[in-house]
């Protein structure tokens, strides 16, 4: 028996998702795949579009046979910070055999240079990096120009769209898994993620409008209520934001109009989405680095529970199947309640009842 794992947002699950499983599973001759899926907050910066059950309803439904929770601290954080969570999850499954993933280039052998390259700029050019960075790069543009002045014919488009750089980062974390990558379908041939949230929009403007309100007034009260010194503690900060925020929070009409404010050559559009909402939740990267990883699942079918008992049978990672009794298991309960509290703050956003839809009430999703 083969297993495949995937690290995924599923916002929300499309062909494209399915074309990746369909095809992993075909090629790697593989039997089951378990997804470690983000809650309910995305890498970017900004909540889902559905919560995390419709969302891991929908992947089951499509294929994947156990969906799994990447906690908040990871599914809300730098892409090398997302791809160790779920990375790092799914090897301690002690059932999952292969890693597959999408990305632009298609081409492992490709993908795995250009890890090399990378480790071999931070190993070999780090002052050389501070220089460039000190210009004002941001640090994936400052790594791409390096790398391009070491090897002249590197093709620097593979550092610079949005999946490849994820699949860079999961094989840099990537230990006793294998690896396989199959090229991201393009535009024109499937409806994309952001495609549908587009649409989704655009068809429920007034729905939007209140959504992006609620959330911006959740960040701009944070925003208020802490320090500048304490923004700066966050996982995503960087030197001067606390002060930049402090002082363009009071001018801002709209989350957008903050982050256009904020953003800068250096500083990335969606860094600092990042930086607000781990400001919002108080995530450092102190957090992040002593985050525990565990098994939350989300939904499964047949297979999904069989490999559910298989985990609990071969692997000592804590599976989650009560909220109460977590957060009073010393091993997970200070990540874990990040991810409670996500789905508080989502539910508020989105207008739902915070009771019927919290993490104490709501269970794992079975299709049978």
């Amino acid at each position: 028996m083969k297993t495949i794992g995937i690290v995924t947002e599923f916002n929300p699950f499309h062909d494209g998702h399915r074309y990746l499983i369909d095809n992993a599973k075909k090629s790697q001759y593989a039997d089951f795949v378990i997804a470690i899926m983000s809650g309910n907050f995305m890498q970017r910066g900004y909540p889902a579009l559905f919560d995390k059950w419709q969302r891991a309803k929908r992947a089951v439904e499509g294929g994947v046979n156990l969906v799994l929770e990447l906690p908040l601290v990871f599914s809300c954080a730098s892409a090398g910070q997302f791809a160790y969570g779920g990375v790092n999850i799914l090897e301690k499954l002690g059932i999952v055999d292969v890693l597959a993933f999408g990305s632009e280039s298609g081409n492992l052998k490709q993908l795995k240079k250009t890890v090399d390259l990378i480790t071999k700029i931070d190993i070999d050019y780090p002052d050389e990096l501070k220089e460039i960075l000190s210009k004002g790069y941001s640090y994936p543009a400052a790594r791409s120009k390096l790398i391009a002045s070491i090897e002249p014919d590197f093709d620097d488009s593979i550092l610079s769209e949005p999946n490849n750089i994820l699949a860079l980062e999961y094989l840099r974390h990537i230990d006793t898994l294998d690896a396989y990558t199959i090229k991201r379908i393009g535009k024109g041939h499937v409806e994309t993620a952001s495609d549908i949230r587009r649409i989704w929009k655009e068809d429920n403007p007034q729905k939007t409008a209140e959504f992006e309100q609620r959330y911006f007034d959740l960040v701009r009260s944070k925003l208020l209520l802490i320090s500048s010194e304490e923004i700066d503690k966050t996982a995503s900060a960087g030197e001067g934001l606390g002060n930049k925020i402090k002082s363009e929070i009071r001018y801002a009409q709209s989350l957008e109009e903050l982050v256009m404010r904020v953003k800068s050559k250096r500083y990335t559009y969606s860094r600092i989405n990042r930086l607000l909402v781990q400001a919002l939740f108080g995530i450092t990267n102190e957090i992040i680095n002593e985050a525990s990883l565990y098994v939350r699942p989300l939904a499964f079918d047949r297979q999904g529970a069989t490999l559910l008992r298989a985990i609990k049978e071969l692997s000592d990672i804590p599976v989650v199947d009560s909220i109460p009794k977590a957060l009073k298991d010393r091993r997970i309960a200070e990540t874990i309640k990040y991810d409670v509290l996500a789905s508080d703050i989502y539910n508020i956003i989105y207008g739902n009842d915070l009771y019927k839809n919290s993490d104490f009430v709501q269970k794992p999703i079975t299709i049978i």
